[in-house]
């Protein structure tokens, strides 16, 4: 048995759905953070000193400026953080599972921020989602009911009527 691939594809209504995840993530905005203030197991975003560009590049051999991930142990004089490592695209999802743990010395870092909710873009995207599951519900009805556009005839080969 043979599986054709437009059996598989999206409705174009539905679309807009399988983009909601990134539009709620789009919600959340870098809040600058003390590290005092964080507390272990926090996601967080750190921005690295050239110093401390280097000593990533030695132990990850990238020479990112950001780094996200959760804090695990913060000291005196350091922090260790647990995040996703950046791996060649074909080695496959295996790979964008791992985690490493890295160290930093305070003074490697620049900035700090944390993800915060920001009202002013959910309100958006909240009406944006209101809009699009009106127009899915519309369409929704009228393929149910079997009215489609005004004056346009009903179709004879739809596989179900619901007269209301």
């Amino acid at each position: 048995m043979r599986i054709s691939s437009s059996s598989m594809r999206i409705p174009g209504s539905w679309r807009v759905l399988v983009l909601l995840p990134l539009v709620l993530w789009g919600c959340y905005v870098p809040a600058p953070a003390d590290l005092a203030s964080i507390a272990l197991g926090d996601d967080l975003r750190i921005v690295l000193s050239d110093e401390g560009r280097r000593h990533l590049s030695n132990i990850a051999g990238g020479a990112r400026g950001e780094l996200s991930g959760d804090l695990l142990l913060l000291t005196e004089d350091s922090l260790a953080i647990s995040t996703r490592l950046a791996g060649p695209a074909s080695s496959g999802l295996a790979f964008a599972n791992l985690r490493q743990i890295l160290t930093f010395a305070r003074s490697d870092i620049l900035q700090v921020t944390v993800p915060e909710l920001d009202r002013t873009r959910t309100g958006m995207a909240a009406a944006g989602i209101a809009m699009a599951a009106a127009v899915l519900l519309s369409g929704f009805v009228k393929v149910v009911s079997g009215t489609g556009e005004a004056g346009e005839a009903p179709d004879p080969t739809a596989p179900f009527r619901i007269r209301w």
